[in-house]
């Protein structure tokens, strides 16, 4: 398989992985014992869960389709969101099957604060993973090498899930407001993936030999 196969391959993914994050909040059911008891719980919450390894990939494809451009800044956002979205695997994996069963068991311990530290790791994760979208957003709109569009719409997205989902958590009346930011962000990747996809040449150099035919060589050296 060729570099350019991978590539296009990783936008793929990222695709998918786009699509789950925006999906999610759609399919998100309450945090109640009717909402930890149904059907929906697990396959919604393991939406983000395989759309963000899925999305590794993809991170992985953009590195290398930029790298030239992009340059150590876009390498520094590279490491960024690729920490902050393994770190965010851990997170919806405990939200998928650790929550239910304590929302279940033990209601007060969830709508309690959380224990120390914990609250803080979160923080540092959600953060890590803002962070790198954002900066990723503004070095692929800097590298020019994929639409800026691309930039665009993740830079919205990483900054539309942090704020809009914190605007939503605070107050009841704008609760609506949370599932924007996974929505704008999803959608963001999965525009990304989109331009891997479709925007990675056949064969990627910065050399690029181009082979002519032996007439047209003939009828050059002939002038």
């Amino acid at each position: 398989m060729t570099p350019s196969a991978l590539i296009r391959a990783s936008g793929l993914a990222t695709i998918v992985g786009g699509i789950f994050f925006a999906l999610f909040p759609i399919l998100h059911p309450d945090h109640t014992a009717a909402g930890y008891t149904s059907w929906i719980w697990v396959p919604a919450h393991m939406m983000p869960n395989v759309g963000a390894i899925l999305v590794l990939f993809g991170l992985t494809g953009l590195l290398v389709r930029q790298l030239e451009r992009a340059g150590l800044f876009g390498v520094a956002a590279f490491v960024i969101a690729f920490i902050g979205t393994a770190s965010f695997v851990m997170g919806a994996m405990i939200e998928a099957f650790i929550i239910p069963y304590m929302g279940l068991q033990s209601p007060e311990i969830v709508d309690g604060p959380p224990p120390p530290g914990v609250g803080e790791a979160f923080l540092i994760i959600t953060s890590l993973f803002a962070l790198g979208y954002l900066l990723l957003g503004i070095a692929t709109y800097r590298a020019g090498v994929l639409p800026r569009s691309v930039g665009t719409l993740l830079i919205v997205g990483a900054v539309a899930d942090t704020v809009l989902t914190k605007l939503g958590a605070i107050s009841m009346d704008l609760d609506f407001l949370w599932v924007l930011g996974p929505v704008l962000l999803g959608a963001g990747l999965a525009w990304l993936g989109y331009a891997l996809w479709n925007g990675t040449p056949r064969r990627i150099g910065s050399r690029q030999i181009v082979v002519r035919p032996a007439h047209s060589e003939l009828a050059t050296n002939a002038r």
